[in-house]
Protein backbone atom coordinates (compact mmCIF):
# COMPACT_ATOMS: atom_id res chain seq x y z
CA UNK A 1 0.00 0.00 0.00
CA UNK A 2 2.65 2.56 0.96
CA UNK A 3 5.01 3.79 -1.70
CA UNK A 4 7.86 6.19 -2.22
CA UNK A 5 8.92 7.89 -5.42
CA UNK A 6 12.57 7.85 -6.41
CA UNK A 7 14.45 10.60 -4.59
CA UNK A 8 11.72 11.25 -2.02
CA UNK A 9 12.44 11.12 1.67
CA UNK A 10 9.34 10.78 3.83
CA UNK A 11 9.06 10.37 7.57
CA UNK A 12 5.69 8.61 7.41
CA UNK A 13 4.48 5.75 5.27
CA UNK A 14 2.07 6.95 2.58
CA UNK A 15 -1.15 5.07 1.85
CA UNK A 16 -3.22 5.43 -1.31
CA UNK A 17 -6.70 5.93 0.14
CA UNK A 18 -9.80 7.97 -0.55
CA UNK A 19 -11.25 9.53 2.58
CA UNK A 20 -13.78 12.35 2.63
CA UNK A 21 -12.12 15.41 4.16
CA UNK A 22 -13.79 18.64 5.17
CA UNK A 23 -11.51 21.67 4.87
CA UNK A 24 -12.17 24.81 6.91
CA UNK A 25 -10.56 28.19 6.27
CA UNK A 26 -10.95 31.36 8.34
CA UNK A 27 -14.39 32.00 6.83
CA UNK A 28 -15.75 28.51 7.52
CA UNK A 29 -16.18 25.40 5.40
CA UNK A 30 -14.18 25.65 2.16
CA UNK A 31 -15.43 22.31 0.87
CA UNK A 32 -15.48 18.53 1.10
CA UNK A 33 -12.82 16.69 -0.89
CA UNK A 34 -11.43 13.20 -1.37
CA UNK A 35 -7.92 12.35 -0.30
CA UNK A 36 -5.64 10.57 -2.75
CA UNK A 37 -2.63 9.82 -0.56
CA UNK A 38 -2.59 9.96 3.23
CA UNK A 39 -0.01 9.51 5.97
CA UNK A 40 0.35 10.42 9.63
CA UNK A 41 2.17 13.57 8.49
CA UNK A 42 -0.10 14.81 5.72
CA UNK A 43 -2.46 14.16 2.85
CA UNK A 44 -3.10 15.13 -0.75
CA UNK A 45 -6.63 16.38 -1.42
CA UNK A 46 -8.31 16.28 -4.82
CA UNK A 47 -9.70 19.81 -4.81
CA UNK A 48 -9.91 20.08 -8.61
CA UNK A 49 -8.24 23.48 -8.41
CA UNK A 50 -5.72 25.28 -6.27
CA UNK A 51 -7.98 27.82 -4.56
CA UNK A 52 -6.04 27.31 -1.31
CA UNK A 53 -2.82 29.30 -1.25
CA UNK A 54 0.57 27.87 -0.36
CA UNK A 55 1.04 28.44 3.37
CA UNK A 56 -2.67 28.66 4.23
CA UNK A 57 -3.51 27.24 7.66
CA UNK A 58 -6.59 24.99 7.58
CA UNK A 59 -8.68 22.89 9.90
CA UNK A 60 -9.53 19.40 8.67
CA UNK A 61 -12.12 16.77 9.51
CA UNK A 62 -10.94 13.48 7.98
CA UNK A 63 -13.56 10.71 7.87
CA UNK A 64 -12.04 7.21 8.09
CA UNK A 65 -14.47 4.27 8.15
CA UNK A 66 -17.24 6.44 9.61
CA UNK A 67 -15.11 8.07 12.33
CA UNK A 68 -14.25 11.78 12.05
CA UNK A 69 -10.77 12.96 13.06
CA UNK A 70 -10.33 16.73 13.52
CA UNK A 71 -6.84 18.06 12.77
CA UNK A 72 -4.97 21.20 11.73
CA UNK A 73 -2.63 21.58 8.80
CA UNK A 74 -0.93 23.86 6.32
CA UNK A 75 -0.98 23.86 2.51
CA UNK A 76 2.56 22.92 1.46
CA UNK A 77 2.18 21.89 -2.16
CA UNK A 78 0.08 22.35 -5.27
CA UNK A 79 -0.11 19.42 -7.65
CA UNK A 80 -2.21 18.17 -10.54
CA UNK A 81 -5.82 18.46 -9.40
CA UNK A 82 -5.28 19.39 -5.79
CA UNK A 83 -3.19 20.39 -2.81
CA UNK A 84 -0.81 18.74 -0.35
CA UNK A 85 -1.50 19.42 3.33
CA UNK A 86 1.08 18.94 6.06
CA UNK A 87 -0.62 17.99 9.31
CA UNK A 88 0.59 20.16 12.17
CA UNK A 89 -1.68 18.88 14.92
CA UNK A 90 -2.40 15.21 14.27
CA UNK A 91 -5.12 13.27 16.02
CA UNK A 92 -3.65 10.17 17.77
CA UNK A 93 -6.73 8.07 16.93
CA UNK A 94 -6.31 8.99 13.24
CA UNK A 95 -2.75 7.71 13.38
CA UNK A 96 -3.94 4.42 14.92
CA UNK A 97 -6.62 4.05 12.23
CA UNK A 98 -3.99 4.51 9.50
CA UNK A 99 -1.65 2.02 11.13
CA UNK A 100 -4.44 -0.57 11.27
CA UNK A 101 -4.72 -0.24 7.46
CA UNK A 102 -1.00 -0.81 6.95
CA UNK A 103 -1.05 -3.89 9.13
Amino acid sequence: MGRHRAGEQRRHQRITAGFVTEVFERNGLAGRFMSRDVSAGGLFLETGSTFLAHGDDVKLNVVVFGDTYPMRGRVVRHGPGGVGIKVSHANPQYYRALMSMVG
